[in-house]
């Protein structure tokens, strides 16, 4: 969303924290994921999501930097030669801290910053590992050109595949890695209004997002036991943006979920401090035969069946849903494949591999996906 909605504490945050403040100075539980992306402060400075535009491709696979945020996302369910299941994410953040060039002369100098998350669920074992990695984009450190449309901190990079619209990553940390090549096998969606995803009232109060829903993903994954050959399904999120949510809005529910039957769902719920239904909410039905239909706010329900406390951070979450979209005759359950799925770094929020179980137009629906669940650290968060 919607990412991906967008991350939350103001970029400007961030950026206080990166240029002036030590690490230890701003807590990661005073960091929701939704402020990131909700400034009180707008500034002229940067370009703002508020009317449609045409997207030219492969052009907007890469940055955006008249827009002060933006991120690629890309998750999936993933299966070795022995059918054992795997999730990841792999998200790659960029955050500007101006937009023209600031004089200086030291090389250290930036006008941005890159954070990534990286994180594998081995759901046989019962294991979430997440990695965390923020860096300044001096002396080629981290960055996104515009001409190879590569993203990289350091080592762990997205990259564009050899055929149209596909992709390249890889990631690595303590152990973990992927390295994975991911084909489209599905037309890319525009979400929202042709692209223009509203997330407030006000102009400018959206980002500009696209999905490529269903990737065919071929490659490698380690973990703590070995290398495994892996193959599935992945799918990619990319916004960008300034100023995105609403100061009422304190978070959101998000799912990306690909079903057997070649269909696929992206919904999202975001999150009100009153507690009543966000009129913004949205989401995509993408039939088998790539057709797509724009789902407003009344076409569907998302009831919270069973919640989840975290261990570590005492935060609880949602950890099972029922989802209702009459006009598609469809009604499911979305269960995590694992609960322990929690991002605790400097960002506080749940994102991990789910299941799906249910009935489309009278016959079975099996599927699975991904969701990401922000602003529950806010104890102001409606649920």
């Amino acid at each position: 969303m919607n990412r991906r909605a967008w991350l939350v504490v103001g970029v400007g945050f961030i950026a206080a924290w990166f240029a002036r403040a030590p690490r230890k100075s701003i807590p990661p539980d005073t960091l929701p994921l939704a402020t990131l992306l909700g400034r009180s402060d707008p500034t002229d400075e940067f370009e703002r999501a508020s009317a449609r535009r045409a997207f030219v491709f492969p052009e907007d696979h890469g940055p955006h930097r008249a827009f002060q945020q933006e991120w690629w996302y890309f998750s999936g369910n993933l299966v070795d030669d022995a059918a054992r299941a795997f999730g990841f994410q792999f998200t790659i953040f960029r955050f500007a801290l101006h937009r023209a060039a600031q004089a200086s002369v030291s090389a250290w100098r930036t006008q941005e910053i890159f954070l990534a998350h990286f994180s594998i669920t081995d759901v046989q074992a019962s294991a979430f590992h997440r990695h965390e990695r923020l860096q300044r984009a001096s002396l080629s450190l981290a960055g996104a050109s515009e001409t190879s449309r590569k993203i990289w901190l350091k080592n762990w990079q997205i990259a564009p595949g050899i055929a149209p619209d596909s992709w390249q990553i890889e990631a690595n940390a303590e152990g973990e890695a992927i390295k994975l090549d991911l084909t489209p096998e599905k037309p890319l969606v525009l979400q929202g209004q042709q692209g223009l995803s509203q997330k407030g009232a006000a102009p400018g109060n959206a980002s500009y997002y696209y999905s490529q829903p269903r990737l065919a993903a071929h490659g490698q994954l380690r973990c703590s036991d070995g290398t495994h050959h892996v193959h599935g399904q992945v799918w990619l999120d990319r916004e960008w943006g300034t100023n995105t949510l609403d100061p009422a809005q304190v978070g959101w529910d998000w799912f990306g979920l690909q079903f057997a039957n070649q269909c696929e769902l992206m919904l999202y719920r975001l999150r009100r401090r009153d507690g009543a239904v966000d009129p913004h909410n949205a989401g995509t039905w993408s039939a088998a035969d790539g057709t797509q239909l724009a789902l407003a706010a009344s076409d569907f329900t998302v009831r919270v069946l069973k919640r989840w406390t975290s261990p570590e951070t005492k935060i609880e979450y949602p950890a099972g849903w029922r989802m209702v979209i009459p006009k598609l005759a469809l009604d499911f359950e979305v269960r995590p494949r694992l609960n322990a799925q929690e991002w605790n770094g400097l960002i506080h929020y749940w994102e991990g591999a789910v299941s799906c179980h249910g009935s489309y137009a009278k016959r079975p629906l099996e599927g699975l996906g991904y969701a990401e669940l922000t602003g529950y650290n806010d104890y102001h968060a409606s649920r």
